[in-house]
């Protein structure tokens, strides 16, 4: 995300900027975009104000496909910005930010882009140096590369830098483009066996998935958030279909026998699917929230620091509450400014909330579709956690899992544990 192709567009002399600011640019294709304001021309004092991001406006971001957004401000919020939301719903939303950018004297349009982040485990935020370089269309060994730091502007001249010759990249194959060599290198038996492949590919399509499925999930909250409930619809459906594909995957492991398992099962190790950090963030995605967990992680520093953060954000049933409350619904203030990363305890403000809109469809329709979604995904949590048991019960019995947990009991608890307790209680009140 740090390296490829970006777009500069000029907007200055704008207190806030929104959608209306943004779509009459032609942003079709872009993933980096930076914004020149020119709202901070002396930066040896910080300025009391500045134009900030308005947080409407990210729904439409990552709808366009924007993965990193820059501004030569030092911030995306408000000055003043105590909550700094704009910075969370970017989060959310899968789109990095590069603040304090000097633009100065970038003209508009397309450049290549280089700006790699420090790695630094115990930190929010990095220092980088962005480099941009100008595509003209002029003739080869005419490029001129423009620095942009965060003190200067210097025009070097400097051979063309992308990631690839363009000769490679007008002759990109199928498996370039996926990365198949890489991909289908990643499968490393331990013991030889034959079956043992099956097992790796099962959790490595799955691991996938997950991928895919925060992806989605990180815009529904970003959607929901800016108040764009239908086009969180649409990608919540994408969201069970998603959960269909992992649960169909039990499907084929289950044909893995318990002697076939006992034959690769002591290469594993103490590895464990308990120990999949992308699980752990879809559990704090959707709500359900075990911040003891995360002692699993303290080995890896940067995954724990991710974690961490996931386990302090919003999850999708906080953002589905607090549309209840932007659309007029009385929601507890405590609800509404709580400690997200604290286990969810069902309140009556919400259920009262809910079933006013169960009640009253045609007046809180949005919301009662919202509702009824969250149920899918809900339900398809249910079942894959049962599957899940399912399989495991029927591989190994009542065995302690590789990873040390009760195994079979372990799965029977989780099962107990609802998503969005509220939209099940109601149906009992109905």
């Amino acid at each position: 995300m740090f390296i490829g192709q970006a777009r500069v567009i000029r907007i200055p002399n704008k207190s806030v900027i929104g959608i209306k600011e943004l779509s009459s640019f032609d942003l079709d294709g872009v993933t980096r975009l930076l914004i020149r304001t020119d709202a901070w021309p002396d930066r040896t004092v910080f300025p009391v104000s500045i134009p900030y991001m308005d947080p409407q406006a990210i729904g439409y971001l990552s709808d366009k496909g924007i993965r990193l957004i820059g501004f030569d401000l030092p911030s995306v919020d408000p000055i003043e910005s105590k909550t700094l939301l704009v910075h969370h719903q970017l989060s959310h939303a899968d789109i990095s930010i590069l603040e304090g950018l000097v633009l100065d004297h970038i003209d508009a349009g397309d450049y290549e882009f280089i700006a790699l982040p420090l790695s630094l485990s115990e930190a929010d935020a990095s220092p980088t140096r962005a480099v941009l370089k100008k595509l003209p269309k002029v003739k080869k060994g005419e490029q001129t590369k423009m620095t942009a730091t965060n003190n200067t502007i210097e025009k070097l001249d400097e051979t063309h830098l992308t990631n690839q010759p363009a000769e490679m990249r007008h002759s990109m194959t199928y498996g370039d483009y996926l990365y198949l060599d890489r991909l289908l290198s990643s499968q490393h038996q331990l013991s030889g066996h034959h079956d043992e492949m099956l097992f790796i590919i099962i959790h490595q399509a799955s691991e996938l998935w997950m991928k895919l499925m925060l992806h989605e999930i990180n815009a529904v909250i970003s959607y929901i958030q800016s108040n764009h409930l239908q086009k969180a619809f649409k990608i919540l459906t994408r969201v069970s279909k998603i959960q269909e594909q992992l649960i169909q995957s039990w499907n084929v492991l289950v044909t893995l026998t318990p002697a076939e398992y006992m034959e690769f099962r002591n290469q594993l190790g103490q590895s464990s699917g308990f120990q999949s950090y992308q699980y752990r963030l879809i559990e704090f995605a959707l709500g359900n929230k075990n911040t003891q967990k995360l002692a699993i992680f303290e080995h890896q520093s940067e995954l724990y620091q991710q974690l961490a953060k996931a386990a302090h954000a919003p999850s999708l049933y906080d953002a589905a509450i607090q549309a209840l409350a932007v659309a007029g619904l009385s929601i507890d203030s405590d609800m509404l400014d709580r400690d997200f990363s604290k286990k969810y305890q069902p309140n009556a403000s919400v259920e009262q909330a809910w079933l006013t809109v169960y009640k009253q469809t045609e007046q809180y329709w949005e919301l009662y579709e919202l509702a009824e979604k969250l149920m899918d995904i809900a339900s398809q949590h249910q079942f894959w956690q049962a599957k899940h048991m399912g399989t495991v019960e029927r591989i190994i019995g009542s065995k302690v899992g590789t990873g040390g947990t009760s195994g079979v009991s372990y799965l029977k608890k989780v099962l107990e544990q609802n998503l969005f307790p509220e939209l099940w209680n109601l149906r009992t009140k109905m």
